[in-house]
């Protein structure tokens, strides 16, 4: 019995794991970072102008992401004749989907730096940034045409599979 709950906790352990923690996602345009990870899982990383530009790394080892494999004509035909079924659910049940998916992401930090180049424009909308700017929101409209881009997002999977749950099972 006892090696049956060790089973049991080896597989089930993991699956919690990728279930409850959070998946980060990271943009920043002034250091050129776009990253998506869940701590201690997976990491996604995209590098605009280097070789690589992907790095993929599972559970701390890197993967190849750089050959991309070769399918033959059958196998895209066989995939290609393949009718899809058509979901028909209520306009309700489709904006309850995308409640819940909307609602399974945090925002953790959202800052926007612009410029327009047009001090008129500029100086109109420097108090809607301001009005805009909000706890982990910061919004602001500089005169040095500098820009920036900074979100931290996290998104919880347990969220998104029952939101697609409730999505699927119901009428």
């Amino acid at each position: 019995m006892m090696i049956a709950v060790v089973i049991l906790l080896i597989i089930l352990f993991p699956l919690l794991w990728i279930l409850f923690v959070p998946v980060n996602i990271e943009v920043n345009t002034q250091t050129n970072l776009y990253v998506i990870q869940q701590p201690g899982t997976v990491r996604w990383s995209l590098h605009p102008g280097e070789s690589p530009s992907m790095t993929l790394r599972i559970l701390g080892f890197p993967v190849n992401t750089t050959n991309k494999p070769v399918l033959n004509d059958a196998h895209q035909k066989r995939h290609s004749k393949k009718s899809e079924r058509k979901i028909r659910k209520s306009l309700n049940a489709w904006l309850d989907l995308f409640s819940g998916m909307i609602s399974s992401f945090r925002c953790r930090r959202f800052v926007c730096k612009v410029d327009f180049d047009d001090v008129v424009l500029n100086a109109q909308l420097l108090p809607v940034g301001h009005l805009l700017s909000r706890g982990p929101i910061l919004i602001n409209v500089n005169f040095e045409k500098k820009y920036l881009l900074d979100i931290w997002l996290q998104a919880r999977l347990h969220r998104m599979l029952w939101a697609l749950l409730r999505f699927y099972l119901t009428k």
